[in-house]
């Protein structure tokens, strides 16, 4: 997929193997489904990442889990439901 603006998305619907939905998005369900600002902040303004994501917590209070990259020092912070879904993604061990 791809983020586009509404304009870009109607042109870009049915080009390229892209599927654009027509309707809008509640905010909500926008704000919903965005990556938890809490876990990334957290590991992005840290002097160690690792150990700051281990002791953060999401936006809904649950902790924040450490996703690292296999064979490199670099992971990513994420929430539980994030880890769940990029667990085994894009070389990521969760």
């Amino acid at each position: 997929g791809v983020c586009l603006s509404k304009d870009e998305a109607l042109m870009a619907d049915g080009q390229f193997g892209l599927s654009c939905p027509k309707e809008d998005i509640a905010l909500g369900n926008l704000m919903r489904d965005m990556p938890d600002i809490n876990c990334f902040k957290a590991a992005w303004v840290a002097e160690n990442a690792e150990d700051a994501c281990s002791t953060s917590k999401s936006a809904d209070g649950e902790d924040c889990i450490w996703c690292s990259v296999e064979g490199d020092a670099e992971g990513a912070c994420l929430s539980p439901n994030e880890a769940n879904m990029a667990n085994g993604q894009f070389g990521l061990t969760c």
